[in-house]
């Protein structure tokens, strides 16, 4: 395997950085992650719109383009060899004179095998469980996952695949993926404290095509009468949630428009 690193293409066990880097003492950095479809990037210049706009935002200097930067992504693939490859972006605060303050960032792109969930969240959905917090910097792609991290634990004694996050009564986000409910043939998405994903973004513009798609505060409480859940993310793609603390989302199989937006999402992916 190989990794770009600070301005190289080197043998992946070659790109490291030291223990002084603010990234291991503080958690500042920021990543993002996509993959490839039929050996191609998809949709890349949305991720490395993010993932630029995550270094604007995170006070990082970073001197590549969105244009540039995809060139460096290819060029990476290249390098390597696998069929099809997760792509991920790391950049981060550098060695700091003083354990604290960020110094000149390091960057790294990672070429990994894809891991796909499981075929039958696909075909019998998932569960969640729900947990209150409210990721801070939320638009921003961090590396600090710490409270995710620490839930999975709980998640799978629940016999849940994963946590979704509320606050003052709102639903936010899964920890790695957008949710989304749909009552009544009407699909609703919160529209802030989030980190708006790609494959959210694709997915409510398809959705948009056949129903009725509102961004708004959806709150906690309008999942017991949802009649379906779905949750959307770069390996997930359209998965259905089919129950979460216990309860069951409406009679506790993928509903009629999840099913047929996964439908949509695949034709849309296979002539990309």
């Amino acid at each position: 395997m190989f990794y770009y690193f600070n301005g190289r293409i080197v043998p992946a066990e070659e790109a490291k950085i030291t223990v002084r880097d603010i990234a291991v003492l503080r958690g500042f950095g920021i990543f993002d992650f996509f993959r490839t479809s039929r050996g191609k990037p998809f949709l890349m210049d949305d991720y490395l719109a993010r993932f630029v706009n995550s270094a604007k935002l995170m006070g990082l200097s970073f001197p590549h383009g969105e244009d540039e930067l995809g060139e460096i992504v290819l060029e990476t693939l290249r390098a390597n060899k696998l069929p099809e490859a997760g792509i991920r972006l790391v950049l981060t605060g550098g060695d700091s004179p003083n354990a604290f303050l960020p110094a000149e960032p390091n960057f790294a792109i990672l070429i990994e095998p894809l891991h796909w969930p499981d075929e039958d969240w696909l075909t019998n959905g998932v569960k969640l469980i729900s947990y209150p917090y409210q990721r801070e910097f939320s638009r921003i792609k961090t590396i600090h996952y710490i409270p995710a991290i620490m839930l999975q634990e709980k998640a799978k004694a629940a016999g849940a695949v994963d946590v979704l996050y509320h606050h003052n009564g709102e639903i936010r986000e899964v920890t790695r993926s957008n949710f989304f409910l749909v009552k009544d043939g009407r699909i609703s998405t919160p529209n802030d404290h989030i980190l708006f994903g790609v494959t959210r973004k694709k997915a409510i513009e398809l959705a948009r095509m056949f129903w009725p798609v509102e961004e708004r505060a959806v709150l906690f409480g309008e999942i017991a009468e949802a009649d379906e859940c779905f949750m959307t993310g770069t390996t997930k793609k359209i998965t259905p949630v089919v129950a979460i603390d216990g309860k069951v989302i409406g009679n506790g199989k993928p509903g009629p428009v999840t099913n047929r937006l996964m439908k949509i999402f695949e034709e849309f992916e296979a002539g990309y």
